[in-house]
């Protein structure tokens, strides 16, 4: 069955149900063929495959896929987007990936650095040139790790920052100190020990002569 739709003004398809799918499109023999399948889903637009995209949209100038979810006013992209997510209401979510082996979310910047993680990740970030991921916010925390930090690259820290309440700066300062110290009591030492060697030398060529 076909249904073609051509409007000037208003909606060109509409589809209608208090249960199931407003408008289920299907391709091929749909989603799981031969095993259980989706069913009859809740949703105002569902959309099944075998080999294809089950939902596909594009636009030249604006989102390819526009989803809402809550009221209220977020924030506009400065550009069109492949998919952009509103959420206006915690904890809904604006964007949500899950993967069982996989990545929940993998994004790419250009052409990617050319190396992939050894474990399935909530968030992939790569870039070649760019940030693989970035993090902002002019009020609260533009970053949280909650657990272990491993760092394989340099770090580099610009601006005030802390750790356990303590400045960087300070801490580093702190550190730089310590070093000098140890080498001050490193030279000590070494000072002291010629200085005994001497001492003994100069005991055991008195009790020669004597």
């Amino acid at each position: 069955m076909e249904i073609v739709g051509n409007v000037a003004t208003g909606d060109a398809v509409l589809g209608s149900s208090e249960s199931g799918a407003g408008v289920h499109g299907i391709n091929g023999q749909g989603f799981d063929p031969g095993g259980s399948g989706l069913g009859e889903p809740s949703a105002g637009i569902c959309g099944e495959a075998d080999s294809v995209e089950g939902v596909f949209g594009a636009s030249t100038r604006q989102h390819g896929v526009h989803g809402i979810s809550g009221l209220g006013a977020g924030v506009t992209p400065p550009g069109g987007c492949g998919v952009y997510g509103e959420s206006h209401q915690w904890p809904n979510n604006a964007v949500f990936g899950s993967s069982n082996a996989g990545h929940g979310v993998h994004g790419i910047n250009g052409a990617g650095n050319g190396t992939a993680p050894t474990r399935g990740c909530g968030v992939y970030g790569e870039s070649a040139t760019g940030y693989g991921v970035y993090g902002a916010s002019s009020a609260g925390t533009a970053g949280v790790f909650d657990g272990n930090v491993l760092i394989t690259g340099a770090l580099t820290v610009q601006g005030g920052g802390t750790i356990g309440g303590v400045s960087l700066v300070q801490m580093i300062e702190q550190l730089q100190q310590t070093i000098l110290q140890l080498q001050n009591s490193m030279t000590a030492l070494a000072t002291k020990e010629q200085q005994d060697v001497n001492s003994l030398s100069s005991s055991i060529a008195s009790l020669s002569q004597g």
